[in-house]
């Protein structure tokens, strides 16, 4: 430990160094835009994953409305880094997710539309098939 009488170590008295036009830094928040990115990219894919494998397509068909759970996520996380670019960026999964599933939020506003649901219980064993009703 220096007294006042001794040198400082030279350590000690050294500027820090600021960072000039040389130094190279990273934008705010440009991993929150990459992973928006990739998301917005998944939603715009979801189409093409093929139903062999296993259903996998199901899988992710399941899923997918739950990816805005994810947008909300990024939005906050973009908000919290004060970054533009970010929430910029998150933006466009979340219109691309309000695009395919606006009506699960909002509800059937538009007229019109006839849904049909037939099942069949294939391994069903009812002990009177007669007594079943009819189809319409």
């Amino acid at each position: 430990m220096p007294t006042a009488h001794e040198p400082a170590p030279p350590t000690a008295g050294r500027p820090r160094r600021s960072p000039g036009p040389t130094a190279r830094t990273r934008p705010r928040g440009l991993v929150v835009a990459a992973a928006a990115l990739l998301l917005a990219l998944a939603l715009l894919l979801n189409d093409l994953t093929p139903d062999g494998f296993g259903q996998l397509d199901d899988l992710i068909q399941a899923v997918l409305p739950w990816t805005g759970v994810l947008v909300v996520l990024l939005l906050v996380l973009a908000l919290v880094r004060r970054s533009a670019l970010a929430v910029v960026a998150v933006i466009v999964p979340a219109l691309m997710w309000a695009s395919q599933f606006d009506g699960m939020l909002l509800g059937k506003q538009k007229p019109g539309g006839d849904l049909t649901v037939v099942t069949r219980n294939a391994d069903d064993k009812d002990p009177d098939p007669l007594g079943a009703p009819p189809a319409p």
